[in-house]
């Protein structure tokens, strides 16, 4: 109990000490706050609206309005607000030649077409459309290998088999 008295005391005898304000007033206040950002770091990419944005790696996509987004840390996804639907984007790896991947994934998936190499905004690309599932349940899927700066991106688009028609534009245009 002494001690607590006594501490109460020496509160009581302290005189605040005054602080300059951070600002003389709101609009210098404001300037002070200037250039902080706030929310998800650029340079990990970013959405605004449907488009996906990644200035560290000098690229943006554009993808389907409405759909359910998410950015992680290894991939890009936007999924049809259905979920009958799919769009992903990962780095696929580094590299220079995107056949080469497009290969080695049709490998490692038993895929027997073969991927056909394009060009996409000038920059080499490969890519192969397949089938996985039973009949009841087929899903189709695009995939997209592109090569830029070094690193080779895949985009896979993925749908019930039944509805590729409508949605491979989709997928097409987002890669």
């Amino acid at each position: 109990p002494e001690r607590s008295e006594a501490s109460r005391e020496y509160a009581q005898a302290l005189v605040p000490a005054r602080m300059p304000p951070i600002a003389a007033d709101r609009a210098a206040f404001l300037e002070h706050l200037d250039g902080i950002v706030v929310g998800e770091r650029a340079g990990e990419g970013v959405f605004v609206e449907s488009r996906f944005l990644q200035p560290d790696m000098g690229f943006g996509l554009s993808f389907p309005k409405h759909w359910k987004q998410q950015n992680s840390r290894s991939a890009v996804t936007v999924q049809r607000p259905d979920e009958s639907a799919i769009l992903a984007l990962r780095l696929a790896g580094q590299g220079e030649d995107p056949l080469a991947a497009a290969q080695a994934f049709a490998r490692e998936n038993s895929i027997r077409q073969a991927p056909r190499s394009l060009k996409i905004g000038g920059l080499p690309a490969a890519e192969i459309e397949t089938e996985s599932g039973s009949k009841l349940s087929a899903s189709s899927v695009y995939v997209v290998w592109i090569a830029s700066g070094g690193l080779v991106y895949q985009i896979a688009g993925v749908c019930k088999a039944s509805e590729y028609g409508e949605l491979k534009p989709v997928f097409v245009a987002a890669a």
